[in-house]
């Protein structure tokens, strides 16, 4: 055993290799390692003029790359050196020694260098001692960047949260600012009897379609989301409630009413059912969104309801009531610049108020890129919209609201979720009440009795804002509507709290 130990360590087990640099790279590798092994069947072993070196040498091993090589290896076949694996021990520099200086001609690019090469198991454990310190330096390097990108961006969170609070502490609240919202209540005789609603009026109904080879099928499914169902239900209802009180003595031919952003009528198809005097057109840009409506309205068999796909910057019918449960940024804009121009009544539930940002670039509710001048029928819409807000905040700063406003936003940009569910959250809610304040001031600057309330069970969702605005000619409703929102208990400070 000891003889065998000092054998191992001596390198008499043959277990000895020899390095060969100098090989042509650029061409492929078993050319080369053929070229190599028949170099070295000809050349003479040192010292031992009648042998040769391929004689002396058990194993010849041109070196391949790894799967990852570096760029500038990107256009090479190999390493460019081979591993000679020697016979015994004493071997070795007389392998060296025959093989240094040579000329190989094809299958190198320069003298052949040789050297003792270490084991080739010392070889690859070295090599992969390499690779592990790599890639735990690249895991540290990594883990070092990841934390000053997270300093860089928790200072400049902090920074703007500052300025923020700067700019909400300087803002004078309008008259009655500090009780504007009021949660809706619902008398039991409102509450909709969903069960009598047909069900693809639903709004928990969604309708699947998939294509499979030339057959079309259609997939009902009624979604077991408890929670959605019921935040859906309730904003149908806030928006009935308000509704009838807008109606309310309505004389003349049934009334026109027009949601904006419909999608595929969630919120159109339960009121166009309780409803049925009423007529009722849906306004989406997107054209799947209005065939499904369509194909579920004609499933309820429903025949005061009128699909129309196009913009709402260019839609260029009359009506008596403009709808628009959360249109993204501008689109609640144009909503109410829709109503604006024809004297007409609304009710909105704003939402994704970050995407102001577009509408103040020039674009539209989804885009910075702006809309056609042919298409537009409405003016363009500016930020902040009321006179009242412009005189307190610039537009960079109300553009600081709008963004701060948007609770997804707040959910990028927490670092923890308890800063999520407490002063990130506040400042969120604060600013969204400046940007819904001052579309309110801008419909009471047209003329607009305005009111503000919260969606029936505002806890559901952080979308929960109403706005309604009755134009000067319906007094009779804004007097109901007025005394709705005196009943209606008071919530802001439950909800900032």
């Amino acid at each position: 055993v000891e003889r065998r130990r000092e054998r191992r360590e001596a390198g008499e087990d043959g277990n000895v290799w020899v390095y060969v640099g100098f090989l042509d790279w650029h061409s492929p590798m078993h050319k080369v390692e053929a070229a190599l092994s028949r170099f070295l069947g000809q050349l003479p072993l040192q010292g031992e003029e009648e042998r040769r070196v391929s004689d002396a040498i058990s194993e010849l091993l041109v070196v391949a790359f790894e799967e990852k090589r570096s760029r500038r290896d990107a256009d090479k076949e190999h390493q460019g050196y081979a591993l000679l694996k020697v016979r015994h021990s004493s071997l070795v520099q007389r392998v060296i020694d025959s093989v240094e200086g040579q000329e190989m001609g094809e299958g190198a690019r320069a003298r052949l260098r040789a050297s003792r090469a270490k084991k080739r198991s010392e070889f690859d454990t070295e090599e992969e001692e390499r690779r592990r310190r790599e890639e735990e330096e690249k895991k540290t390097r990594l883990e070092v960047r990841k934390a000053h990108n997270s300093r860089k961006r928790r200072r400049k969170i902090d920074r703007n949260q500052e300025g923020l609070k700067k700019v909400i502490d300087r803002l004078a609240p309008p008259p009655l600012s500090t009780d504007a919202w009021r949660e809706l209540s619902c008398p039991e005789q409102l509450v909709i009897d969903w069960e009598s609603i047909p069900s693809s009026c639903r709004p928990d109904f969604t309708l699947k379609e998939e294509e499979d080879g030339r057959k079309r099928r259609r997939e009902r499914k009624m979604e077991t989301a408890e929670s959605r169902a019921t935040r859906k239900r309730k904003q149908v209802e806030s928006f009935l409630l308000l509704l009838r009180e807008i109606l309310a003595g309505w004389e003349g031919d049934a009334p026109v009413i027009v949601d904006f952003g419909c999608g595929s009528g969630n919120l159109l198809l339960p009121l166009a059912s309780v409803l049925p005097g009423c007529r009722f057109i849906g306004v989406d840009m997107n054209r799947k969104s209005v065939e499904i409506l369509a194909q579920r309205s004609a499933e309820a068999q429903l025949k005061n309801v009128k699909p129309v796909v196009e913009m709402i910057e260019s839609f260029d019918e009359n009506f008596d009531v403009a709808l628009a449960l959360h249109a993204c940024g501008n689109a609640t804009d144009l909503a109410m610049e829709a109503a604006f121009k024809r004297g007409s009544s609304f009710i909105v539930s704003p939402c994704c108020v970050g995407k102001l940002k577009f509408s103040m670039a020039g674009g539209t509710s989804f885009s910075c890129a702006p809309l056609p001048q042919t298409r537009r029928l409405l003016p363009e819409i500016s930020h902040p919209r009321s006179s009242w807000m412009r005189a307190r905040a610039s537009s960079e700063e109300f553009a600081m609201l709008a963004r701060a406003a948007d609770f997804s936003h707040v959910a990028e940009e927490a670092v923890s979720e308890a800063q999520v569910t407490a002063d990130v959250r506040l400042l969120a809610a604060l600013c969204k009440e400046q940007v819904e304040l001052d579309r309110s001031k801008a419909a009471e600057e047209h003329g607009y009795v305005t009111l503000l309330f919260k969606l029936l069970l505002p806890e559901l969702s952080t979308k929960n804002d109403v706005i309604v605005g009755v134009p000067p000619s319906k007094t009779s409703s804004a007097e109901k509507l007025t005394r709705l929102f005196e009943r209606s208990r008071m919530r802001r400070e439950e909800l900032l709290d």
